[in-house]
């Protein structure tokens, strides 16, 4: 069975230096044998629906820093599957919106230079299903999504969520992890989160042979 490191949003160029060696410390700590990434690799400050900050780079200078720092997570951990979150969907949004052919947008893996890394929707590894999170919200997210789908469960997308749960079904045990995430709440892109009553829990998780494991830094 396999030995995951499971990787939160992590809202390039906003993600927090200092998660990455956390990211590494345990990986090497619980010698993990695959990642994923639960999605949001990027903000993609530009392209969502609100107006951006007031201090927002330009959308040429916001992708040139996003994808150094993307291709340094790329380089770090080269064979990963990532979990679409709906932040890395917006750009292929927005093209969609402005009648853009599918033909002619860029798929996730050549647009942000990561040849090796899986992008997908979802992914199963030991009967434990991975995916972003979009759906989910409360306090309780990760739990919801387990009975929803009574199966084990991984996710991202609340970053002030971090949390492992487990609950009987009469179909069996399944467990509901919340990984929590990587960002820096003080970049500019994080600005609206400051009035939240919660905020964001900086952490990963790891699931070896199927048992879930929260590391917080």
């Amino acid at each position: 069975m396999a030995r995951v490191l499971v990787i939160g949003d992590l809202h390039c160029p906003a993600d927090l230096t200092k998660y990455r060696q956390h990211c590494q410390r345990i990986q090497d700590k619980y010698k993990t044998t695959r990642t994923v990434f639960i999605g949001d690799i990027v903000d993609a400050h530009q392209w969502g629906r609100w107006d951006p900050d007031y201090e927002a780079d330009s959308p040429q200078t916001e992708y040139k820093k996003t994808i150094k720092r993307v291709e340094w997570w790329h380089k770090n951990f080269p064979n990963a599957h990532v979990t679409i979150g709906n932040h890395d969907e917006r750009a292929v949004r927005q093209a969609r919106n402005a009648g853009i052919p599918n033909d002619l947008v860029k798929d996730y893996a050549d647009a942000w230079n990561t040849p090796s890394w899986k992008w997908v929707t979802s992914v199963e590894i030991d009967n434990v299903r991975y995916f972003h999170g979009e759906g989910f919200s409360g306090k309780f997210p990760h739990v919801n999504a387990c009975t929803t789908s009574l199966k084990s469960t991984v996710m991202g997308h609340i970053h002030s969520v971090a949390a492992l749960q487990w609950v009987s079904k009469p179909g069996g045990k399944y467990f509901g992890m919340a990984v929590g995430c990587g960002v820096d709440i003080s970049h500019p892109f994080m600005r609206y989160a400051e009035k939240h009553p919660t905020k964001p829990i900086v952490s990963c998780g790891v699931v070896i042979d199927g048992k879930p494991h929260l590391e917080i830094l």
